[in-house]
């Protein structure tokens, strides 16, 4: 049962106006800024640091980056569960818990044990932020789906304006004390954002895209999507298809370079002779490219076709990190930042709508859930595999070459990638 979208106090007609989906995508991009800022892209600042003051290899520091991912996506399945019961606001609200908790502990740590709890506690809360919101949007829009959920997305992108922000603090304040900032942000802006978000439109006097206002009513009845030919599918029927186990293999392959390059960046520019400060800038640029990409890839899928944008952006993403593999100059950081920025950025967004074109939006949150959840048991030794080879040949080289391979081979399985037949009962 869907309480959020059944509870009676909500079933009221929304005010005219602006479509209220847009209002979701709105606090959606802002959550992921604050989530992403500090426990995702800004991992690589706060990696630098503790590294200065702890012995630590770097193989063992970057696990546990490994590790939150791991949990972050590997648990999606039970969050898109929760979400498909209970809504959106009760697990996102949860997950922001979470990862303010997270952040307290870090602030505390005086063991690598105590940073993996950390992150532990970090990751557990982060796969509430990759399923919930993304699952409302998938109900609220159809039509501009794949562009709304690239601007939510965005917000992942634009959480590298946060990477000089954390590096002043960390200089000027030192990171213990960011990170006790950083939870407090979580609970002071994330809470209130949380109680914005609706997971479908109806029981508000929305319809989807809002051309329309319905009649309240329950929202737990059959819905109709034309997308999966009739129905949607169940999360058991996905499950029986080969498109699915196409876009959770390409889903996978498609961010193991990214993985690898984010805990270690700074480190990596700065031993090929690039000054410390315009790395810090080059995970800036990074996910302000990603942002472009999430949008431009959004409005590209929508009008070309979700899976011709994702083939062509596994080529340039390939390419993009074998330049970053070869950087000695600037400029060839910023031809990185613009190829492998902005297409990561747009399987951020073209796989989300890939799944409710083909599977229809019913199952949104436990499909994208199962289609998350293998990805991090590959990405788990990225990180740590990455330092290793630096710790032990001298040089990240290898391993980015061999991830930009890995890229390339993706490629073969997006020209597969068809709609499933539709559902014979």
């Amino acid at each position: 049962m869907d309480y959020e979208a059944t509870s009676p106090s909500h079933a009221r007609r929304a005010p005219p106006g602006i479509f209220f989906g847009w209002y979701i995508v709105a606090a959606t991009i802002v959550l992921y800024i604050l989530a992403a800022g500090v426990i995702y892209y800004g991992f690589a600042v706060f990696f630098n640091a503790i590294l200065g003051e702890y012995p630590w290899s770097k193989a063992a520091t970057a696990a546990a980056f490994g590790m939150m991912q791991l949990e972050g996506y590997s648990l999606s399945p039970f969050w898109g569960l929760l979400v498909s019961r209970f809504g959106t606001r009760g697990p996102m609200l949860v997950g922001t818990v979470l990862l303010a908790m997270g952040c307290f502990v870090l602030s505390k740590l005086d063991s690598l044990l105590v940073f993996f709890l950390g992150f532990f506690i970090a990751g557990l809360g982060f796969g509430a932020y990759l399923t919930a919101p993304l699952a409302a949007i998938g109900n609220w829009f159809r039509a501009r789906r794949t562009l709304a959920i690239g601007l939510a997305l965005s917000g992942f992108g634009l959480s590298g304006f946060l990477a000089p922000v954390l590096d002043w603090g960390i200089q000027g304040y030192g990171w213990r004390a960011v990170y006790v900032a950083a939870g407090a942000a979580a609970i002071v802006l994330g809470i209130p954002l949380c109680l914005l978000l609706r997971y479908r439109p109806e029981p508000y006097g929305h319809a989807v895209d809002g051309k329309s206002t319905p009649v309240d009513g329950d929202a737990r009845g059959p819905r109709t999507d034309a997308e999966s030919a009739g129905r949607p599918l169940t999360a058991r029927e996905a499950l029986r298809t080969r498109a699915f186990w196409l876009i959770t293999v390409l889903f996978a392959f498609s961010f193991l370079a990214m993985t690898g390059i984010y805990p270690h960046m700074v480190t990596y520019l700065t031993g090929t002779g690039i000054e410390p400060g315009l790395a810090v800038l080059g995970i800036t640029g990074l996910t302000v490219a990603s942002a472009v990409g999430m949008i431009g890839g959004g409005a590209l899928g929508d009008q070309r076709g979700n899976r011709h944008v994702l083939i062509g952006a596994l080529l340039v993403h390939a390419v993009g990190i074998l330049i970053f593999a070869t950087v000695s100059q600037p400029w060839q950081l910023l031809v990185f930042v613009v190829m492998a920025g902005s297409t990561a950025g747009a399987f951020n967004s073209i796989v989300p709508a890939l799944i409710a074109e083909y599977f229809g939006t019913r199952s949104f949150a436990q499909i994208l859930g199962l289609v998350y959840a293998p990805a991090p048991f590959i990405w788990f030794g990225i990180p740590s595999s990455a330092g290793w080879v630096a710790d032990h040949f001298g040089t990240y080289r290898p391993a980015w070459l061999a991830l930009a391979a890995l890229i390339l081979a993706a490629v073969p399985l997006a020209l597969m990638l068809r709609p499933p037949a539709p559902p014979t009962s």
